[in-house]
């Protein structure tokens, strides 16, 4: 997620670098920076409808293996479960601030307005800063765990 991003901020800034800045801001940088300022805590609360109870309900889901073949009938890890909650978590959160950077990166090729840059470094850098890391990761399973 963050290498795409990434990758279209290095086209947006070198590939039209000649072009001069627009006096005023438009219609469509307003609408990018009011898109960045709704995703920046839509990030952090959307994640968290996906419930903790979505996992047991996944889990007791496919603990009735009554019906598979006795080679398919393993009994699945609640643990694996609970990976699959984080990572639809991260996903869904890098999404929304993917969304509203790369809507910034747009707005910059049209309307070449140096907030738009500003507002896609800030949103790159929560997507950078939320990133898993393996203390990260083991620390939100545990707290699933309890």
């Amino acid at each position: 997620m963050l290498m795409g991003l990434v990758a279209f901020l290095a086209y947006v800034l070198f590939a039209s670098s000649g072009e001069a800045q627009a006096k005023q801001a438009g219609v469509l940088t307003y609408a990018a920076v009011g898109l960045a300022c709704l995703a920046l805590p839509s990030s952090l609360a959307a994640p968290r409808l996906v419930p903790s109870s979505w996992s047991q309900n996944r889990f007791d889901q496919f603990s009735d293996v009554s019906h598979l073949p006795a080679q398919d009938a393993a009994q699945p890890d609640p643990v694996s479960l609970l990976v699959v909650l984080y990572q639809t978590r991260f996903i869904i959160a890098s999404a929304i601030l993917e969304g509203a950077a790369f809507f910034n990166l747009v707005a910059h090729m049209i309307e070449r307005q140096t907030i738009t840059l500003v507002v896609t470094g800030v949103l790159l850098a929560m997507m950078a800063v939320r990133f898993p890391s393996r203390q990260r990761f083991v620390e939100s399973i545990e707290g699933e765990l309890r």
